[in-house]
């Protein structure tokens, strides 16, 4: 079973669902987002789903994906906002990054790569 299938006999059987950290490690942007296309399905009408995940605020092109831990720019988290406005949902989306002290730590994503 693929890591973001949530089978049917959960549809529209919640009225409120989430995720915590979960998104990142799905093995893909693609994948994190096709999670919370099929978490929204859950939902009773009116109901409400609260993700987070890893977030890019260093670059709007490049990030870390198809690995262990993706990162997620505002422009992968945008399309699915998108996606969803279209199916009919109500979004609420805050970008604001926060001024306390703990808003302003920022971890580093460490990238491995392999020369051959």
């Amino acid at each position: 079973m693929r890591h973001d299938h949530i089978p049917d006999e959960f549809n529209e059987r919640f009225d409120f669902v989430w995720s915590a950290c979960a998104l990142e490690h799905l093995g893909s942007i693609k994948l994190g987002q096709a999670f919370i296309y099929n978490s929204v399905r859950c939902l009773k009408p009116g109901g409400v789903a609260v993700h987070t995940t890893e977030y890019n605020i260093s670059s709007r092109t490049a990030t870390v994906d198809n690995e262990g831990t993706v990162i997620f720019r505002r422009c992968d988290i945008e399309e699915g906002l998108e996606t969803l406005v279209s199916h009919g949902h109500k979004i609420e989306m805050d970008w604001h990054e926060g001024d306390g002290s703990l808003d302003q730590f920022v971890d580093i994503a460490h990238i491995h790569t392999t020369h051959t």
